[in-house]
């Protein structure tokens, strides 16, 4: 029994480790700048916008089927 619960413990060591380091890191900034500036949200999205449209589909000018085939070997 205890064997599984130090591989679950070595599984997630380097998650907490990593996500215990990145709060860490943003709580240092956020005392030593402030609350962030960034105001990306607050914008309006525009619905009028051109969106993304894909390329029309150019014609196959190669119509023959046994054009795409390897050569026989001999």
């Amino acid at each position: 029994m205890t064997d599984h619960r130090v591989l679950i413990i070595l599984i997630l060591l380097p998650f907490v480790v990593i996500f215990a380091r990145a709060m860490y890191l943003e709580v240092r900034r956020y005392l030593k700048y402030g609350a962030s500036q960034n105001n990306r949200a607050s914008f309006p999205i525009d619905e009028n916008a051109p969106s993304y449209q894909p390329p029309p589909e150019e014609a196959e000018e190669d119509t023959d089927p046994d054009a795409h085939q390897a050569p026989d070997k001999k």
